[in-house]
């Protein structure tokens, strides 16, 4: 396969203002649309409407934002998005030095780069700029203005597109595109979903259906899944959410809050075979976004979080459409693209022998007398081959690779000697699903 091409459809919009709920972000969405395809559709929820707990805030408009002193311009939120804090309040005036300091934003620890920093429900101002910029204020007075407007009138929207399967049972991929100025905490996750449209649509006849939600990080899910409860309740059996695809950090995956459902081993089996290691971070710790919605409280959909995290750049300016790389893009997606296929054959394989089959008869034997663990491996494997195991527990809990397990037994099957044959079983296990409320 090609390496995946540069994302440069993108180079309108990273640096617009894509709060949760403004033009930026609906700009953006209607380019994600027609890179998606036919089958998007838009799901839009009103300013102040419910979402659970939540709210969706009012629409944010922006049309100027600057601090000026002595007639020079010091920043202006038309070089970059982050100079404004998201979500700032009007203002217009003359301030000191020290008021205005209180509504300016650094990050010390990097000092060249400009914060991101929001405020979504709390009323009030701000500022943004390099932390070694400070020495440029020294005046004692500064004009300020923050020509913004939060409107009541506008909506959060959800983009959808779902890939049906031979069931209706749903694994939902998550990506958000609300945070303004930058690539890899956000886009870099829209543009995996659309690489991952693209290779489902080539799949043959797979059994899961696939949503893909393109929105806002957190509360675009909560309002997901406020409104089609009953249908996530019924169909959806788990969660993706990546991010972060391109640093040079190692790919991780965190696991789920059950933390061992056929979601959490499937990627386990997937990393120990790429990567040598498949154990995963605790939930939540890695980055985490909608796999915290899904796999919240009352839900509680095995999700997992998919990044190259920590990286330097995270929630800075330098978080930009510089740092997609295409080597590390498409093996991201590789790796996405496994467990879900994965996934879509995980049977749970009945033996039709007793006792311990003669390998020899059917020309399974192998001599893995040189290889202790390989030999002991085997023999757990075909012990624990009793019809309740998938074929992720077994190469789990037997350790031996997902590639020979597989391999195994489809020779077995082709010997008579195991049944591949029904559908994959549930992602979680009844202990873990959540009571509807």
């Amino acid at each position: 396969m090609s390496p995946a091409a540069y994302p440069g459809w993108l180079e309108p919009f990273i640096n617009l203002q894509r709060s949760l709920v403004s033009e930026g972000f609906d700009r953006t969405l209607a380019a994600i649309e027609l890179q998606a395809g036919p089958e998007f559709t838009r799901h839009a929820f009103p300013c102040g409407s419910a979402a659970f707990t939540w709210f969706v805030p009012p629409r944010w408009v922006v049309r100027d934002a600057r601090i000026t002193a002595d007639g020079v311009t010091l920043v202006d939120a038309a070089d970059h998005p982050l100079h404004l804090v998201t979500h700032s309040m009007a203002f217009s005036g003359r301030v000191s030095r020290d008021e205005l300091l209180e509504h300016v934003h650094t990050d010390p620890a990097r000092p060249d780069d400009i914060p991101y920093v929001y405020r979504f429900y709390t009323p009030r101002w701000g500022f943004c700029v390099p932390h070694a910029s400070l020495d440029r204020f020294t005046a004692a007075h500064y004009d300020v203005v923050v020509d913004t407007e939060l409107q009541p009138d506008g909506s959060l929207t959800v983009g959808e597109l779902t890939l049906p399967g031979r069931s209706n049972r749903t694994i939902v991929l998550s990506a958000h595109l609300d945070h303004p100025g930058q690539f890899e905490d956000g886009l870099c996750g829209v543009v995996a979903l659309l690489e991952l449209i693209r290779r489902r649509r080539a799949a043959a006849a797979p059994f899961f259906t696939l949503t893909f939600l393109f929105t806002c990080e957190t509360l675009g899910a909560l309002c997901y899944l406020s409104r089609f409860e009953q249908q996530v309740r019924a169909t959806v059996e788990g969660c993706i959410a990546p991010e972060a695809l391109c640093s040079d950090n190692r790919l991780a995956f965190g696991r789920s809050f059950a933390g061992d459902t056929q979601l959490d081993r499937a990627a386990g089996c997937v990393f120990r075979r790429r990567f040598g290691n498949g154990d995963g971070l605790p939930f939540a710790e890695l980055l985490s976004n909608d796999d915290q919605v899904f796999d919240g409280p009352g839900f509680l959909i095995p999700s997992l979080s998919i990044a190259r995290s920590p990286y330097p750049e995270y929630h800075t300016s330098r978080d930009n459409l510089s740092l997609f790389d295409a080597t590390r893009f498409d093996e991201s997606c590789a790796v996405i693209q496994e467990i879900l296929d994965l996934l879509d054959r995980n049977v749970a394989p009945r033996p039709l022998y007793q006792s311990i089959p003669f390998f020899t008869r059917f020309g399974l034997w192998q001599d893995w007398f040189g290889d202790v663990e390989h030999r002991r491996s085997l023999e757990r494997l075909l012990r624990l081959l009793d019809g309740r195991h998938s074929v992720i527990d077994l190469a789990h809990l037997s350790g031996l690779p997902i590639d020979l397990t597989e391999d195994l037994l489809r020779k077995m099957a082709a010997a008579g000697l195991a049944s591949l044959d029904g559908d994959p079983v549930p992602i979680a296990p009844a202990a873990f699903a959540a009571a509807p409320v």
